[in-house]
């Protein structure tokens, strides 16, 4: 029996490391062919799997690579994109890689591989602000936060797939959680904010599993999180999150912390992908307990000495708190409310 064709773009990402990792456990199954940026970085990450994985190296935006990864294949899981906080700092380029650069993907796909079906990974950010309505569900107006541009271009993406000629599902990832580093988007979100996430590792598993069920799947959109041991408030996530650091609890100075203009919440229909792809293994004790066993032995004696140190290096990532000492109505008006 033929092997299915498989393209992964955005293979070397913290979720398309591991849908690559998954994917290369059924090499039986599929021939595998990984597109992402030609960079010194990304070629490090991906040079391992030459010989296993057909690795195009190229820009989105560029069709004449595009082409070449898109010749003659079957499904292909969508990753590559811009994400915050890069593409709040570089609003264009997230437009030409998010929006412009999946319209590329689509006509490249429509000359080369007429009949392939595309699974796009959204975001639940198209659905804006939530902090006061945060029960989510796929058919709600998607309405980005202002100033958002991230949402802006995955709604505007979502757009392009639904009027292209393709097969197609769409993925929208709730706040996917594990290999994160230290970022001024932790102080964006409000501490009353309501979360469901997901792991890298289940939502990995959702997205080759969904190569198989394409016909449940097909011209549907579904919301993906973790279910409802993954349903946490903000603050208390941030201080659970904390705690398993060795940094004590999350206590910055009010102000510290947008009170608007973000986005995540519950998904209230989480359970319908879940009930065709089955993938909901990890709770949020789960992910911690694995965030935990990233802390060296040394590094759990030496952060507890240094958490002040720490707190105060993180506060100077945040915007608002800038605004609000500065007294800048501008800034402090994107953040807060008066």
């Amino acid at each position: 029996m033929s092997k299915l064709r498989v393209l992964l773009t955005g293979a070397s990402g913290a979720i398309g490391s591991e849908v690559a990792r998954l994917l290369l456990e059924h090499q039986n199954q599929y021939e595998l062919t990984f597109f992402d940026l030609d960079k010194r970085s990304v070629r490090r990450k991906l040079n391992k799997y030459q010989g296993l994985a057909n690795l195009v190296y190229g820009d989105i935006r560029d069709r004449a690579t595009l082409e070449i990864a898109c010749h003659n294949q079957d499904v292909v899981l969508h990753l590559a994109a811009m994400l915050p906080p890069t593409a709040y700092d570089k609003p264009q380029e997230a437009k030409a890689t998010n929006a412009d650069g999946t319209k590329f993907l689509i006509e490249c796909l429509e000359k080369e591989s007429p009949g392939s079906f595309l699974i796009y990974t959204s975001s639940i950010a198209v659905y804006g602000d939530r902090l006061h309505d945060f029960w989510i569900s796929v058919d709600d107006e998607l309405l980005a936060a202002p100033g958002d541009v991230y949402a802006e271009t995955k709604i505007a993406a979502e757009k392009h797939l639904r009027e292209s000629k393709l097969n197609w599902s769409i993925l929208r990832l709730t706040a996917i959680m594990g290999n994160h580093k230290p970022s001024r988007l932790m102080f964006y979100q409000p501490l009353a904010t309501k979360m469901e996430i997901a792991t890298i590792t289940d939502t990995a598993k959702a997205l080759v599993s969904a190569i198989d069920a394409q016909d449940q799947l097909l011209s549907k959109t579904f919301n993906l999180g973790g279910g409802a041991t993954c349903r946490v408030q903000y603050d208390e996530f941030i201080d659970k999150s904390f705690s398993v650091m060795g940094l004590g609890q999350a206590n910055f100075p009010e102000k510290a912390f947008a009170d608007k203009n973000f986005h995540c919440g519950y998904y209230r229909d989480s359970g319908e992908l879940e009930n065709i792809l089955h993938f909901q293994s990890d709770s949020l004790d789960d992910y911690l307990q694995k965030e935990a066993k990233k802390i060296s032995p040394l590094a759990k004696l030496f952060l507890p000495l240094v958490r002040g140190l720490v707190k105060r290096w993180l506060l100077t990532l945040s915007e608002p708190y800038r605004a609000w000492k500065a007294r800048d109505m501008e800034e402090m008006k994107k953040f807060y409310n008066f």
